[in-house]
Parts: C-alpha cells; structure tokens; sequence
C-alpha cells in the first residue's frame, strides 16, 4: 500500500490534485498492510474513493457501510457515496506518474465492488482531487483520491445499490461519512 508521510501539508477537507501531488510525490513509500499503519497517525494510506452519478449530478448511488461487510468496522454506522479501496503496489508499478497509478487503482476497485458496472457505461472517470477528514481516527491515517464516474441513469439504477436524488441529500447529510459529506459539499450538493 501507499503511504505518505503528510505533516502539515495538507489540512482538512477537499484540495485539488496537482496542489497536493506534488507534495506527496516525494515522500511515498510502500508499506504492507498491518494493523500499525491503522493507528500511526504519522502515515497516512492512499485510498480511492470513486463516486458514481448521472452526468448532471442529480442521481447518486449510495449505501450503508454496515451492510456492505466492510472491513473498517469504525465506520459502520455511515451512509457513504464512495467505493474503493486502498492503492496497490501493482497500481503503481509501470506507472509514469501518480495520475494514471490511481485510474488503475480505481478501474480495479470498480472491477471488484462494482461488477455489474461494464466499460462501456462509463460516460466519464476523472480525478477531481484529494480528501482529508483529521476529524475521526480513520480519517486521520488514510488520503482520500476523488475519483467521479459519470453513468447513466439506466446504468445507475441498474446495478443494485440505492440511489438517491439530489433534493434528498440534505434530509439524510448527518448519516453520510466525513469524505461524503467532503465530497458532497465540493460538488455543490449541500452547502
């Protein structure tokens, strides 16, 4: 997995990928997963987090991490609009840049948590920037990558997860994790 030694570079909520890019370039490392790196607060591990929406962003798939089995028990009691999982050695080996290591590692996160998803209902898969929530203890070790895909409105409701609409967002805001709420919030979607 990717670590990056953060310091003070990088403070709460949403910044723009080249802005922070540069910075954590120089500082990777790859460390096995272990349940140290889960607690040192020194590090923090590289996770995309892939969001998938109507082009106009009026849909938005969701779920409750607690049904999905997650792994990180911590954040069970959230509702969350982004899927995937930490970044891979092999997402970056071969890779010229950081860019294109996190597209691999979103295409194999959507590969894994979204099977019913097919290449070819993909409108668009950017990279819109960095997350960080200091605010609770998972938060504050892992980096989030932000990665919108863009799907059609038959394609979202067609592969199995809830999906709400837009005008709904600020009945259920509380519910959602602190990346969401990031994520939410840089999109315009709460205020």
């Amino acid at each position: 997995m990717r670590t990056y030694h953060l310091g003070d570079s990088f403070s709460k909520g949403f910044s723009s990928f080249n802005a922070v890019n540069d910075k954590v370039s120089k500082f990777l490392e790859f460390r096995e997963r272990c349940s140290e790196l889960e607690e040192d607060e020194t590090f923090q591990q590289f996770v995309v987090y892939i969001t998938f929406s109507t082009k106009d962003k009026s849909k938005w798939l969701y779920y409750s991490r607690a049904k999905m089995g997650e792994a990180e028990s911590r954040l069970d009691k959230y509702l969350s609009v982004g899927f995937g999982g930490h970044v891979n050695q092999g997402d970056v080996e071969g890779s010229a840049h950081n860019r294109h290591a996190f597209v691999l590692a979103a295409c194999r996160e959507i590969a894994e948590e979204i099977p019913r998803l097919k290449e070819t209902d993909i409108q668009s898969l950017a990279i819109k920037g960095w997350i960080r929530d200091i605010s609770n203890p998972v938060g504050r070790v892992h980096l989030g990558i932000y990665i919108e895909c863009c799907v059609s409105e038959a394609s979202l409701l067609d592969l199995g997860f809830n999906v709400l609409p837009v005008e709904s967002f600020d009945l259920f805001f509380h519910k959602f994790e602190g990346w969401s709420q990031i994520v939410l919030r840089k999109e315009g979607i709460v205020l």
